[in-house]
């Protein structure tokens, strides 16, 4: 019968080898990100003992992942909330952003449209 220590060592290392083979794609990437989060608040922050905690490298990949994230899903908002702007007041979005920045949104609107009506059929 294992020891908890090595039980607790088991796990780490197959939690790291899924984390690693998980990474090498779009959706292994979440699941990375998904997982590396919970062992930081369960393993770390909780002292679970069925999560082994993240080493301190771990954590700080964690933490810069974490601010990545939060920095894309600001853009993201951001220029969703410009072209939302453009389309329903485009003289007063002219006037703040300029006619060229106008432009570029509206094109990028375009595309992204034509690609969300493209995957779905429209």
């Amino acid at each position: 019968m294992p020891t908890e220590a090595e039980t607790i060592k088991r796990l780490r290392n197959i939690y790291r080898i899924i984390n690693g083979a998980s990474a090498i794609t779009l959706v292994g990437l979440i699941v990375t990100f998904v997982m590396m989060n919970g062992q930081l608040i369960l393993g770390n922050l909780l002292k679970s003992k069925r999560v082994p905690s993240l080493s301190l490298p771990e954590i700080i990949i964690v933490f810069i992942l974490d601010l990545i994230f939060l920095v894309i899903i600001l853009l993201v908002i951001t220029v969703v909330v410009l072209i939302i702007e453009s389309f329903e007041h485009p003289v007063s979005a002219a006037k703040e952003a300029g006619a060229g920045t106008l432009e570029l949104i509206k094109l990028g609107a375009k595309l992204i449209w034509g690609k969300v009506t493209s995957f779905f059929g429209f």
